[in-house]
């Protein structure tokens, strides 16, 4: 019996969109943000009957995300409102949304407005429709894969660098080791995988230590 992963992956790529299997919302393969088409095939032969699959945000797919962890619909229509509406919107399986855009090099943004769960995702991975999911199956709740190559930009971001930076300042020698773990453990439980935090710990070093801290294996640093 054919899974939902072999019998969608050659629908998203056709919209060159390179698929792989998830399990229990985590990538199931090693270096999931580079597969590309012929690795995604191979991937839907080896693990035909998986009925849970993701994709890569950013340059690998040109999408991003406007990820709305809550489900309330209140919400959702106040997301739209601010960074533009969009003809892809998806429920997850745990009732939340996520809003699809084209990429325009949007980083990986987790709470970018104060009190809203709203997570902006440039990078990283999602789950994608029809996957099964925790309660129910992911799936498209408007338009379809139909409508990817005409998904508009992400609206609304220069205003929320502009709040993020009037509240935020640089962390200078002597706090930036203690800075960067609190931050990565506040964030953790929003990240899906460790690639996850370790794209949020590089942009909080980028974006916030002065000077930034030497690029290192985290995973060494971290004995992994």
């Amino acid at each position: 019996m054919i899974g939902t992963f072999a019998e969608w992956q050659p629908r998203y790529a056709e919209q060159g969109i390179s698929t792989f299997p998830v399990q229990d919302k985590k990538p199931a393969v090693r270096g999931y943000l580079k597969v590309g088409p012929d690795r995604s095939r191979e991937l839907a032969q080896k693990f035909a009957r998986h009925d849970a699959f993701g994709f890569a945000l950013g340059r690998h797919s040109n999408i991003a995300v406007l990820d709305v962890d809550t489900s309330d619909e209140r919400v959702l229509a106040d997301a739209l409102l601010r960074h533009g509406s969009t003809p892809i919107v998806v429920r997850s399986g745990s009732g939340n949304y996520q809003a699809w855009y084209r990429y325009r090099g949007e980083r990986r943004r987790l709470r970018p407005w104060q009190g809203y769960p709203i997570d902006i995702l440039g990078r990283g991975y999602v789950v994608a429709p029809p996957s099964a999911g925790s309660r129910n199956s992911y799936a498209f709740i408007q338009g379809s894969l139909d409508d990817v190559a005409a998904l508009p930009v992400l609206r609304g971001l220069d205003v929320a660098a502009r709040l993020i930076a009037r509240t935020e300042r640089a962390i200078c020698e002597g706090r930036r080791n203690q800075a960067l773990w609190d931050h990565c453990m506040q964030q953790a439980h929003h990240c899906g995988s460790f690639d996850d935090l370790l794209d949020v710990a590089g942009t909080f070093n980028k974006e916030r230590c002065e000077p930034p801290l030497e690029e290192r294996s985290c995973r060494e640093d971290w004995d992994l």
